[in-house]
């Protein structure tokens, strides 16, 4: 991330997300580098329900290059899941969502975290409820 465009192509974002949608090579408050890859993103998510960390992937298309789309439930990758769940323990978080692209040669890039995510269709409601009835008083 930088706040000056970078030299490249590029990804630019507002401090909100209310203020629009990324922008490809267009003017933002912050800039990321462009990593070359299909139009494609990967959203994954965690939820610790109390008990345990759940985690569920989907694919959808890139809003880079249109409306965002459903395309299919990601494929379970070990090594993301357990990165997912490792930051949801050491950050005492209770949920989050994080997406990734998958550049040229197989590899995974956290392009953007998201600590309100959206969590319809994932198969984890059942988890955030009872995540919010852990986190409540006794």
């Amino acid at each position: 991330m930088t706040f000056e465009k970078p030299a490249g192509e590029y990804v630019a974002k507002d401090y909100y997300i209310w203020n629009g949608e990324p922008e490809l090579n267009g003017d933002g408050d912050f800039y990321q580098e462009l990593v070359p890859t299909n139009p494609v993103d990967y959203k994954y998510y965690a939820v610790n329900d109390g008990e345990c960390i759940q985690t569920e992937g989907r694919r959808v298309t890139s809003k880079l290059y249109g409306p965002k789309r459903f395309l299919s439930k990601a494929r379970a990758r070990p090594g993301l899941t357990a990165r997912l769940q490792r930051l949801v323990e050491r950050t005492d978080l209770r949920g989050l969502g994080v997406d990734f692209v998958r550049d040229a040669e197989n590899r995974f890039w956290a392009i953007d975290l998201n600590l309100a995510a959206g969590y319809r269709n994932t198969g984890l409601e059942p988890a955030i409820c009872r995540s919010i009835r852990a986190s409540l008083p006794e």
